[in-house]
């Protein structure tokens, strides 16, 4: 028994009682997976705490599972959390800053959660339909963006209004829960618009393969201009990505190698392709080809 299961009845999980059904209903589908939740707090923080204790202790049993708590945690609210939430410091992330900003920021935008919680008040209301949007964002297709219900429920149907192609109300009533659609639930013209911003994240944020194969013919031209610090250097960066280079990784060893003879660096070439083979790129050229530089070094 871990301790998470010794101690999670050591908490009466107040305010999650008249949620608990639900929630566990909504969120079984992901709760052996890696998920990645996002809390966004109102700066209450017994509320804060019993939310987070409950999905740490209650729901999320993967261990890579973790909750991203958003919070201004004002006065010594951030040391009443830290202690009360302690037994669990490993399934949490605590994000210390005003709510509509943080949201923005990189800890959060590059992550996607299976579920984003959000309870804020004291708010603009155009500052709470900016956390809904980012939050929504940042969902899995088929993610759950729950709100607890406030006094001005205006944000949140200029919201739903806003987003009713691309979402599906679950519940509206003391909690709103909506459900972010996949694909193959949208209309033409926002599966096209879908398609367009995929295509566009890509292309400004590659993934690292990509990177790699332009780094990699950058290489050959660096190498041909006789540019060989940089050649090398653009070699080193595709290593450094490792299996995320893709079949790059290995021609960034096989270039680096032949850099390093061109500068009568032998002894390098023979370390670089070694280096190879300790990595796993153990094939017969390879292998050959440092075999060679080997004896090509001794006779140097």
């Amino acid at each position: 028994m871990t301790m998470m299961e010794e101690r999670k009845e050591d908490f009466d999980f107040r305010y999650m009682r008249d949620h608990e059904a639900l929630w566990t209903q909504l969120m079984d589908s992901f709760r052996d997976q890696p998920a990645l939740i996002l809390q966004v707090g109102n700066g209450n923080i017994e509320k804060s705490v019993d939310i987070t204790l409950w999905l740490v202790a209650k729901l999320l049993r993967h261990k890579d599972a973790k909750v991203f708590c958003c919070d201004a945690f004002v006065g010594d609210g951030y040391t009443q959390f830290t202690e009360k939430t302690k037994p669990f410091s490993d399934k949490i992330v605590l994000c210390r800053g005003i709510p509509h900003d943080f949201v923005k920021t990189p800890a959060i935008r590059q992550r996607k959660f299976y579920m984003a919680f959000v309870d804020i008040v004291d708010l603009l209301p155009e500052q709470i339909i900016e956390i809904l949007v980012l939050a929504f964002r940042q969902l899995h297709f088929g993610g759950l963006l729950i709100v607890d219900t406030l006094p001005d429920s205006s944000p949140m149907e200029a919201f739903v209004a806003l987003y009713r192609q691309t979402l599906t109300v679950i519940v509206s009533g003391s909690q709103l829960v909506l459900r972010k659609r996949s694909p193959e639930e949208l209309p033409p013209d926002r599966l096209a618009a879908l398609q367009k911003e995929v295509q566009l994240q890509a292309d400004l944020n590659p993934p690292p393969a990509t990177i790699a194969a332009r780094k990699l013919d950058a290489c050959v031209q660096l190498f041909n201009d006789k540019c060989y610090a940089d050649a090398i250097s653009a070699c080193d960066q595709i290593i450094s990505l490792g299996a995320m280079a893709g079949p790059s990784l290995r021609q960034a060893y096989i270039n680096r190698a032949a850099i390093r003879c061109v500068q009568g660096m032998v002894p390098d070439a023979v370390k670089t392709l070694k280096r190879a083979i300790q990595n796993g790129l153990d094939d017969q050229v390879i292998r050959s080809e440092a075999e060679r530089l080997q004896k090509l070094a001794i006779v140097a």
